[in-house]
């Protein structure tokens, strides 16, 4: 987890003192002349006006040094705390962290802390750096990110059950941050977490995807999402990382469509793709969220865990799917029907039965693509 400096030195105070009070009374003593120069305006105003320019430029000096010590500490960090998140110095993150903290202080024309920094720093890190030729974007590193989402799926919000809530929410909790998760928010019974840019990250949001959805098991029922969007990573002023980016509501805007789908654990297909074959899943097809076109699949659990009802399952709706998307509306519902019959309580497969049979009396534009709109069935 990157870090901030909690304090500051009393001889930063110091400084900072000494430099408001003389820009005060340099402020102050340039301003008595200025009433002459400027009619219409009060005397007394300038002063004021002056004090308030000197603090503002104070105060920006003084977020540069502190930013710089920010970034310097989140380096050390990344460097010796052997249970961070991001411990691999040839990380193109951590590359552009430090090349962050050298741009800052170059900035701020501290000379010692910048050879405090190169003297850190490995020669492999170093080399790393000139190889990649990164650069830190307006503070943030732009960088694909698995995103996951959880929340109740009564319209309550849980607080029926408000124990059960909070020992669920607590368990979910743990298990994101075991995976090597970051939380990004919390309210109410509302999760969302990301992890951080590396190759096994979307392998490690679909193991927390299914831990959470087992530490829910006994509580109130949960819908979970996970996405892989492009965001903008970077560190808060109080410490820790944050996503940015209008993609990064994807996952959280999926557990909706989950709620709809019966709970099943949503991911999108680039996760799939990512998770490589670390995990089953079958493919629910084509939706539509929001101006998205997004291929959904439900994930069912570990490859190592034995085979069960939900591969026969998973065998039956893509038939049943095919079927649906070439139009065969009679076979699709047949199929979904047998796949109700296997696990009555599916979602998906109601869901789309429920599509099926709407298609066959009122079918679809030729063009159709086999994008359903949830909320839109019968």
């Amino acid at each position: 987890m990157l870090v901030a400096p909690r304090r500051r030195t009393r001889g930063g105070y110091v400084r900072t003192s000494i430099l408001a009070l003389g820009g005060w009374a340099l402020a102050t003593s340039v301003a008595a002349t200025w009433p002459g120069l400027v009619s219409g305006v009060p005397g007394y105003v300038w002063p004021s006006v002056s004090v308030v320019a000197v603090g503002l430029a104070v105060l920006c000096a003084r977020n540069l040094s502190y930013w710089c010590r920010a970034l310097e500490q989140s380096l050390e960090s990344l460097r010796e705390n052997a249970t961070c998140e991001l411990p691999d110095c040839s990380d193109p993150l951590f590359s552009r962290l430090f090349d962050a903290c050298l741009a800052l202080a170059r900035a701020t024309g501290n000379r010692k802390r910048i050879g405090g920094l190169q003297d850190r720093a490995s020669q492999e890190t170093l080399d790393n750096l000139a190889a990649a030729n990164l650069r830190w974007t307006g503070g943030f590193a732009r960088c694909e990110l698995p995103m996951l989402a959880s929340e109740p799926m009564a319209e309550d919000g849980g607080l029926a059950d408000p124990l059960g809530m909070r020992a669920s929410v607590t368990a979910q909790l743990e298990a994101i941050k075991d995976a090597g998760g970051v939380l990004d928010g919390f309210r109410g019974g509302v999760v969302s977490a990301f992890f951080p840019p590396v190759p096994s990250a979307a392998i490690a949001a679909c193991a927390a995807a299914l831990a959470c959805k087992r530490a829910a098991a006994g509580g109130p029922p949960i819908a979970v999402a996970v996405a892989l969007v492009p965001a903008a990573l970077g560190e808060l002023v109080e410490g820790g990382l944050t996503a940015l980016g209008p993609e990064t509501e994807l996952a959280r805007q999926l557990t909706r469509s989950a709620r709809t789908l019966g709970g099943a654990i949503l991911v999108t297909g680039p996760v799939v793709s990512a998770a490589g074959k670390r995990f089953r899943s079958r493919r629910l097809g084509r939706f539509r969220q929001g101006w998205r076109k997004l291929e959904l699949h439900e994930l069912l659990g570990e490859a190592a865990e034995p085979d069960g009802p939900d591969e026969q399952l998973a065998v039956c709706y893509a038939e049943a799917l095919t079927a649906l998307e070439r139009r065969d509306w009679n076979a699709a519902s047949e199929l979904f029907k047998k796949c109700l019959q296997l696990r009555p309580a599916d979602g998906p497969s109601r869901v789309c039965l429920n599509f099926s049979q709407r298609f066959r009396n009122n079918p679809p534009p030729r063009s159709w693509d086999g994008t359903l709109v949830l909320g839109s069935e019968p």
